[in-house]
């Protein structure tokens, strides 16, 4: 398992991630990317697109997360919106899965319902 030593504010600490993690991070993504396309039927640009519609909430609310981020994208020397949609691919994939239907069961004193 790669070791990574960082320290300082939350950029800096991105981007020593970034560039000392770069390839891994770089096959993080080519995996989601194949991920996405299996469970979600989402190519990488509408999962970059879903990811930007997140970016001023995280940079408000989480300034330090968003500054993270950025040193990680800078270190990497990777687009910022892949740097986020790693980031917040849970929150993306459960949103956005698509496995078949779904249904309902109920069942009272006297009667069962299924939808």
């Amino acid at each position: 398992m790669k070791k990574i030593q960082c320290h300082g504010k939350p950029y800096e600490i991105g981007k020593a991630h970034g560039v000392e993690a770069q390839e891994p991070i770089r096959r993080s993504i080519s995996f989601y990317q194949k991920m996405f396309v299996h469970t979600c039927k989402l190519e990488w640009n509408a999962v970059r697109e879903i990811a930007k519609d997140w970016q001023s909430e995280i940079e408000q609310k989480w300034p330090r997360y968003y500054h993270e981020i950025q040193g990680i994208s800078d270190g990497a020397g990777l687009p910022f919106v892949d740097i986020l949609a790693l980031n917040i691919r849970t929150e993306i994939a459960f949103g956005m899965f698509n496995d078949g239907c779904t249904s309902l069961y109920w069942k009272t004193q006297s009667n069962s319902f299924l939808a």
